[in-house]
């Protein structure tokens, strides 16, 4: 499978599984009261982060094409696909504590911003001093 493909494949499996967060969000997860404003927004968050990582595989996958550093843009693909992965975790496991220490949802948001990152890096031709490829 190539990586626009995976990338596709990823952003639709996470963007169902933001719609089914968001279902338990409106039917399963009980109204804030007092000290419940934390575990509250805080899956609130996680369900967001669902969504920006499937949105991100989206366009990933519409857009991709192989760069000049095929090696850093295929590091940087591994992170973003596995940023769904991760983040779906973190909200499952994370969301039931009151405590502000997310580490799953941490490394979630880690492997988004270091994926695209790595992507921004892997560069175009004729971009950041490079010589344009022949036509």
């Amino acid at each position: 499978m190539d990586l626009a493909r995976a990338h596709r494949f990823i952003g639709a499996a996470a963007l169902l599984t933001f719609l089914a967060t968001g279902f338990y969000l409106r039917a399963g997860l009980p109204e804030p009261e007092g000290g419940g404003l934390v575990i509250h927004f805080a899956a609130r968050a996680n369900h967001i982060y669902i969504l920006l990582a499937a949105l991100l595989n989206g366009a990933l996958g519409l857009y991709l094409s192989p760069r000049p550093r095929g090696r850093t843009q295929r590091a940087g693909s591994v992170l973003v696909l596995l940023a769904p992965v991760v983040l779906t975790a973190a909200f499952i496991a994370e969301h039931a504590t009151a405590s502000l220490w997310r580490p799953l949802t941490m490394a979630g948001i880690f492997c988004v911003a270091l994926g695209m990152a790595l992507h921004a890096l892997s560069g175009r031709p004729g971009a950041r001093g490079q010589a344009p490829r022949p036509v």
